[in-house]
């Protein structure tokens, strides 16, 4: 956990008033045995509750295997809250600029 929290940035430096490497303390390995780091999958899978069908994505590319946006993205993300955006009564009658492309 530490090598994924913090060591893998501590040979980046900045001035300090910009930059200071925090490192709490976190518990030890549970386990004896060593990391075996392996080659990755070449899909990820997400699903949420209420959906029927699960997503498969390949990650080198944050691509669907349909070659759609993962519902996981921002673009995905920023679509729905647009959508939500229009429907609130309060935050609706400020105007919204168009979307980034």
């Amino acid at each position: 956990m530490v090598r994924g929290v913090y060591s893998r940035v501590g040979h980046m430096t900045l001035p300090s008033p910009f930059y200071r490497l925090n490192k709490p303390f976190l518990s030890g390995i549970s386990s004896p045995e060593c990391r075996q780091p392996g080659k990755t999958p070449n899909f990820s899978i997400n699903w949420c509750i209420n959906d029927e069908n699960l997503e498969v994505v390949i990650p080198t590319t944050g691509k669907t295997n349909k070659d759609g946006v993962s519902r996981l993205c921002k673009q995905y993300m920023f679509r729905h809250f647009l959508n939500l955006y229009g429907r609130i009564s309060s935050l609706s009658s400020q105007g919204v600029l168009d979307p980034p492309k």
